[in-house]
């Protein structure tokens, strides 16, 4: 029975020790650029695809601030890939098409007024994944695994304030990405 006990902690252990990196390989007709994910039939199991950005490709970033005293002029901006990534949804065996579908039809409106406990309710029925090679991915919420993935070793947020007689008041947010090989 202490054998049992010591592998079952074992086995615990394993689980929590790293990132959960899986290696998977898709037929190359099931490896779609995200601008082909409307061509995917409704009927499809999501789950056997995977969707691609390229290096130079853009993805909209929406920005939100709910204050009483500023606001924001333009709510949306482009960030540019600058290497191939490759994504991944994957429902869970308790998840229906119907929701798995009302979900794919959210808005970025929506999205962002959804409660924590909501959302956490959803990423315990649909599961999304990164992918840098096309076959190691790992889970988007295990910040280990995609650090591990994409070679990050942290990141920084700054936020600042400044203003000059040239441009008059400013601000500046400055988000930075440390690689594994930066020092």
């Amino acid at each position: 029975m202490r054998y049992l006990t010591l592998l079952f902690i074992f086995i615990m252990l394993q689980g929590c020790a790293g990132p959960q990196i899986v290696e998977h390989h898709f037929e190359q007709d099931k490896i779609l650029h995200m601008s082909q994910l409307h061509e995917v039939n409704d009927n499809a199991n999501i789950d056997e695809y995977v969707f691609y950005l390229n290096k130079g490709d853009t993805i909209p970033l929406n920005l939100q601030l709910t204050s009483e005293i500023i606001g924001i002029v333009e709510d949306h901006v482009n960030i540019e890939l600058k290497r191939k990534l490759y994504f991944r949804i994957e429902r869970t065996e308790n998840t229906s098409q119907a929701e798995l579908d009302k979900f794919l039809a959210t808005t970025p409106e929506q999205m962002t007024e959804f409660q924590a406990d909501h959302f956490a309710e959803i990423l315990k029925k649909i599961k999304f994944f990164i992918i840098a090679d096309g076959t190691s991915w790992a889970l988007l919420i295990d910040k280990k695994a995609v650090k591990k993935i994409l070679g990050l070793k942290g990141g920084s947020l700054s936020a600042g304030m400044a203003f000059s007689s040239e441009k008059g008041l400013w601000f500046l947010v400055s988000v930075k990405m440390h690689k594994e090989n930066d020092l």
